[in-house]
């Protein structure tokens, strides 16, 4: 993220605009309600190097693809390389001491040695388990992850186009290429935007239009020199303004172009004379902006391993913030500008090949962590899960007949699409010779409730069916957009139907499902009309259902402590994290109950018209004022990060389902 020099000279603006992106990000990971929309510097970082690889690529003066190619790369391995690899060292050496399972987190950042944080990420994203991103101490790399992967394919198009050979039409054919390229990518970032947000959000090919977006700027105003002049009516000001705002808006498809765009605006518009340009040449902007990506890389290793530690408070942000700032100048004067600037070789071949032995031996570094049994966590593990538990664990209940298989009863994954499940391995008890049978339907969250129906099946002579398909809605016509979407539709159109046709009069329904995505902590539009549709939705299921005899009961939301960014192995309190709940940001009692409103409003009516019976489990998971993971008798209540119970709590559970469906 150098200056910019040549043919386009010195432009210390960009420096500005830079510490502008990162300041809003920095705000934004504090905490996310001061400034929503601050991950959005992001993307004007990504504008902006589109914007610098573009000059730089028209700057350089190969005769041949392979020397042009090289050179580029060994230029970028200097400027990127060294501070993400001390970085990254640092980032490994830490959460190895305060995470007692770091396993996830140095994946990530061996990851981002080769440019592919960004796809790991989106694995673990479309993954249900995935831990929570403001815990791993290498979620920052993915952008990194994107522009690295740009790199692979722009300076191919550069090359091809003639415009870093200063072929005649050069810079016609690149921005034709690259409007083309531009728009597809934007068509897919508002697609996937609507249905695989994780995509649209880390995928290069859904952020290439951003980068194209400087590209593009860089072109204008080399092309046409007089533009700057002709545009002199639109005040820098109000494209900052504009920015701002924006900046303090919860993000959706709009926002994003809108920075982009007022991004690209601002590069081909600021001019010396201009008062905004001279904000953000001001010896304060320009200072931020030199060490951007220092600061990128150092804010969020002091803020994940603050979240790990001592916390975030109004007492301990001036000393974070000191942190962040005299870690990233470390950085920049130490480690980015002596690389940078020094000579590692007489060949950008052979800066090349150190470059990738520095990966190599990064990573190798790193590996050491996830050799099995050593450790240097400095916590206590008592308390600590090791079992690493994927839901599909085969179950039975002591001294009856029939069991839960597991995997067989459940959709996990695209491969599962048109499986069979066969009640007689997904069934608890004796499905033939039951007083009554109880099909449990849901998502995930069924399996994790495998051990609360014991008492059912050995005292009241029930079997329990449990099917399950990971992220699926509560209701057929619910889609999430999670990636999971077909899979639920299969399970809502053939498994349900073909396993409720096995019921008899006087037998039941029992619904379990993460509701979470019907209660964001605001309301919007989304989440109403997913109301709306499960509404009608579940009446017209109840309504089918009571013509064969048949009840729904309908389990309401477990408290919110996938929002706490949590996991059992971090749930028990440490010496080190002392100060509040270390990593764990838990929701009181008060709160969950008021964000639970619109949904059990839904449900009361329901129930109140005799189409539902509910069952509350909140005495179970948050009995008092704050709802942790702490249950009774120092039972952990939840197994993961996604809030799927532990067998313990399930178990705990088992009282209230029983008193509900035993004589319903």
């Amino acid at each position: 993220m150098g200056a910019i020099q040549g043919g386009q000279g010195y432009r210390p603006e960009i420096d500005g605009l830079r510490a502008i992106a990162v300041i809003a990000v920095i705000i934004n990971h504090f905490n996310r309600e001061l400034l929503p929309g601050g991950h959005l510097g992001v993307d004007i970082f990504f504008v902006i190097s589109g914007y610098v690889i573009t000059a730089s690529l028209g700057r350089q003066n190969s005769s041949t693809f392979s020397e042009f190619i090289a050179s580029f790369y060994a230029r970028r391995i200097k400027r990127l390389l060294p501070a993400l690899l001390v970085s990254g060292l640092v980032s490994a050496l830490l959460i190895c001491l305060i995470n007692p399972k770091p396993d996830l987190d140095i994946k990530t950042g061996i990851s981002s040695l080769f440019g592919a944080a960004n796809l790991w990420l989106y694995g673990q994203s479309t993954n249900y388990f995935d831990k929570p991103a403001e815990l791993n101490i290498f979620t920052q790399t993915w952008s990194l992850g994107v522009e690295e992967q740009f790199y692979f394919v722009f300076p191919i198009l550069v090359w091809l186009s003639g415009f870093s050979r200063s072929m005649k039409n050069g810079r016609r054919n690149l921005a034709v290429a690259t409007s083309i390229l531009l728009i597809a990518s934007l068509l897919l970032y508002a697609y996937l935007s609507r249905t695989n947000q994780s995509a649209a959000f880390y995928l290069m090919p859904s952020r290439f239009w951003e980068l194209s977006a400087g590209c593009l700027s860089l072109l204008a105003i080399t092309q046409w020199p007089q533009l700057k002049e002709k545009l002199r009516w639109i005040p820098p000001v109000l494209a900052v303004g504009l920015i701002i705002f924006i900046l303090n808006l919860v993000v959706k498809t709009k926002e994003s172009i809108g920075i982009v765009a007022l991004t690209s605006l601002l590069l081909v518009r600021l001019q010396p004379s201009d008062w905004t340009y001279r904000i953000l040449c001001t010896s304060v902007m320009q200072w931020m902006g030199k060490i951007s990506y220092s600061l990128y890389l150092w804010h969020w290793i002091i803020l994940v391993f603050s979240r790990w530690t001592i916390g975030i408070h109004a007492w301990t942000i001036p000393i974070q913030v000191g942190l962040i700032l005299a870690t990233a100048t470390l950085s920049h004067h130490f480690v980015e500008k002596p690389f940078r600037h020094s000579s590692w070789s007489s060949t950008s071949l052979q800066t090349l090949l150190y470059g990738i032995g520095g990966m190599l031996l990064g990573s190798a570094i790193m590996i050491v962590a996830l050799i099995p049994g050593l450790s240097i966590y400095i916590g206590n593990r008592q308390g600590v899960l090791s079992k690493d538990q994927l839901l599909r664990e085969p179950y039975g209940v002591k001294g009856t007949t029939g069991q839960w298989d597991g995997a067989p009863c459940v959709l996990a994954e695209g491969k599962d699409l048109g499986k069979q499940i066969n009640v007689n391995h997904c069934t608890l008890g004796n499905f033939t010779t039951a007083k009554r049978r109880v099909l449990v339907v849901g998502n995930s969250f069924t399996a994790a409730f495998t051990h609360a129906f014991d008492k059912l099946v050995q005292q009241d002579q029930y079997a329990i069916i449990i099917t399950s398909s990971f992220g699926a809605g509560p209701t057929p016509k619910i889609k999430f957009k999670n990636g999971f979407d077909n899979l639920s539709t299969d399970y809502w159109t053939r498994i349900v139907p073909e396993l409720t046709n096995l019921l008899k009069p006087g037998d039941l329904i029992l619904t379990i499902n993460d509701l979470s995505d019907f209660l964001p902590v605001r309301q919007d539009s989304d989440s109403k009309e997913y109301l709306r549709i499960f509404e009608s939705d579940l009446t017209d299921l109840s309504n089918q259902m009571k013509a064969k005899g048949i009840k729904i009961f309908f389990t309401k939301s477990l408290p919110f402590a996938r929002d706490a960014n949590c996991e059992p192995a971090v749930a028990a309190k440490q010496w080190f994290n002392q100060f509040g709940e270390g990593p764990c940001d838990y929701i009181s009692q008060k709160e969950t109950l008021i964000r639970m409103e619109p949904l059990n409003h839904v449900l009361d009516r329901l129930e109140g018209q005799h189409i539902i019976k509910t069952i509350d489990l909140m005495p179970i998971f948050c009995p008092g004022e704050l709802c942790n993971y702490n249950g009774p008798g120092g039972v952990i209540l939840y197994r993961d990060s996604k809030s799927h119970p532990t067998e313990e709590a399930a178990a705990l559970s088992g009282r209230i389902f029983r008193e509900a469906m035993v004589n319903p």
